[in-house]
């Protein structure tokens, strides 16, 4: 656990506002057995934040919010890290689950600064480091997209779905992650009595704004993925039409030779020529007319 207090001191006044941030590694169980030792904390509160989140939610408090985020980890898929944040007036309770690392760092960072008298004002910064490696995320998903639209475009047989909807499922998990994080920083930027001692309220607006742009990115992206596979399966679906017709047509060859051939095959007496050994060749020769005629009838009509 790493605990820091910053202090804002009043240019009318002789006092001074003091504001607390506490670090939780929530992978180590000593920290949060630390948190729980904390008495102005209700235990109900300290039992949310403790619990690792399963999804993105936001829970509304008499004296605070609790915002709880979560996603899959870039590197392991079957893994889901996020974030537990009690956000009261005068304190930031941070509880990591896999990105210990990244608050740790802005802890360590902003060690001493001066931040005024709300937690508001180190909100925006946490905020500014979860989510810039999204940013760097979603270059790379575009530059993927780039590459998955010119494999498609000049390969005509390219087989690229997989790829494509597997872009597409990352652009929506990405999206997952920050929306509730920009509608929640939308929420406290224009309801500041949510909380009271609210400041710095511009700071959260343009943290706000900046996850509104990159969800509009991912909106992009997500386009660009269903234009792929519209693209992909109109190709599909010329492809078989392709081969529908070209079955279609030997079937319109083949459909009166067939007929002819279960007719003079029935096994009834009376059939012409039974006994003719010449019948046969004239039988063959007669079907390779008919035979002949559909195709030129097919190319008359210009259905090939």
């Amino acid at each position: 656990m790493k605990r820091q207090t910053f202090s804002h001191s009043h240019d009318d006044t002789d006092h001074s506002d003091e504001v607390e941030w506490i670090v939780i590694d929530g992978s180590t169980r000593g920290d949060l057995s630390q948190l729980a030792k904390e008495d102005d904390i209700p235990a109900v509160i300290s039992s949310l934040i403790q619990t690792a989140p399963s999804h993105s939610e936001r829970v509304h408090l008499e004296s605070g919010v609790v915002l709880r985020m979560v996603r899959r980890d870039t590197e392991k898929a079957d893994v889901l890290v996020g974030f537990n944040l009690l956000i009261q007036p005068t304190r930031l309770i941070t509880v990591c689950f896999g990105v210990f690392d990244v608050v740790e760092d802005v802890f360590d960072k902003y060690s001493g600064a001066n931040f005024g008298g709300s937690a508001f004002r180190l909100l925006p910064l946490l905020v500014t480091a979860l989510v810039k490696p999204v940013e760097s995320e979603l270059t790379s998903l575009s530059d993927h997209i780039d590459e998955l639209e010119d494999h498609v475009m000049e390969d005509k047989h390219y087989a690229g779905d997989d790829a494509v909807v597997m872009a597409g499922r990352e652009a929506l998990a990405l999206r997952r992650y920050l929306s509730p994080m920009g509608a929640e920083l939308t929420f406290l930027s224009l309801n500041p009595h949510e909380l009271p001692g609210v400041a710095d309220v511009k700071y959260l607006r343009r943290e706000a704004e900046y996850i509104g742009r990159l969800i509009g990115s991912i909106e992009t992206i997500h386009h660009r993925v269903n234009l792929l596979l519209n693209y992909l399966r109109n190709r599909d679906e010329e492809k078989i039409g392709r081969s529908m017709h070209k079955l279609a047509l030997v079937a319109t060859v083949f459909l009166p030779l067939t007929f002819i051939t279960g007719l003079l095959g029935i096994n009834v007496a009376g059939v012409p020529d039974a006994h003719d050994p010449l019948a046969f060749w004239r039988v063959c020769g007669f079907l390779l007319f008919i035979g002949v005629l559909a195709v030129v009838v097919i190319k008359w009509k210009k259905w090939m």
